[in-house]
């Protein structure tokens, strides 16, 4: 488990339950969409200097994680770790799927 997911909470009493800068009101995705669209880290602190770099580099990890084979909320591997996160079907392989797996 990578130890920056902790600086990204994800609270359902606090911000709506999104991830977002520990201690901070600025949402994780804010950051990635910044970062998307072209801003270095460098920028992203000047825009918002009550951060740290390490915020944005746990930004871009919650963001890894979430791409991976299926969401897991991040509270759940970091209080039963990697174990959690179990295989899902892909969408060609769920009941009541319309997603086929035919070649185009």
């Amino acid at each position: 488990m990578n130890p920056l997911l902790e600086r990204s909470p994800v609270d359902p009493e606090f911000f709506f339950g999104k991830p977002h800068i520990r201690g901070q009101r600025i949402w994780v995705s804010t950051i990635l969409d910044l970062l998307a669209g072209g801003m270095s880290v460098r920028e992203v602190l000047k825009v918002y200097p009550t951060i740290e770099e390490l915020d944005i580099l746990a930004a871009i990890a919650y963001g890894a994680e979430m791409s991976r084979d299926r969401p897991v909320a991040i509270a759940d591997v970091l209080r039963y770790g990697p174990q959690c996160r179990q295989r899902r079907p892909a969408p060609a392989e769920r009941p009541g799927s319309s997603v086929s797996r035919t070649a185009v």
